[in-house]
């Protein structure tokens, strides 16, 4: 007679917890890594744009009021993520002289990392100076 070895019902159960358990934590820190990168690429487009505004401070002797008027599209900036992610623009700053490059964040696709439900901003003045992150609501999503 030959003996058969074989997982039983309990042992695949408990391999399916764990395996269950592994991935409740994997994934929320997969989400917000992707959130970093993404407001990196909005620091670096921010910072791109400031760039900008210097070249044409120095051309113009004065900061650009629209994106269109720079020798930078930041529309194009989120081509290797997909869509983009982000809204650009830039505000009147403090002062007659001054800009504020303004990245807004929208909750599509969904937020995982910034705790704000619909959407946030960032702000880049003039002095190269980030203003931080301001939240649309403050309502908070789940972590």
């Amino acid at each position: 007679m030959r003996s058969q070895r074989a997982f039983t019902l309990l042992e695949l159960l408990m391999v399916v917890i764990i395996v269950g358990i592994l991935v409740s934590f994997a994934i929320p820190r997969y989400l917000k890594t992707v959130e970093k990168s993404r407001m990196a690429e909005a620091y670096m487009v921010l910072g791109s744009v400031r760039t900008s505004q210097v070249r044409s401070l120095l051309e113009n002797s004065t900061y650009a009021s629209s994106l269109a008027q720079l020798d930078f599209d930041p529309s194009a900036a989120g081509a290797f993520s997909g869509a983009p992610i982000y809204a650009y623009s830039i505000a009147p700053g403090a002062g007659p002289a001054g800009f504020v490059a303004v990245a807004t964040r929208g909750s599509d696709p969904p937020l995982t990392l910034s705790g704000c439900a619909t959407g946030y901003t960032i702000r880049l003045n003039h002095d190269g100076l980030f203003a931080g992150r301001d939240c649309q609501s403050t309502a908070l999503t789940a972590p």
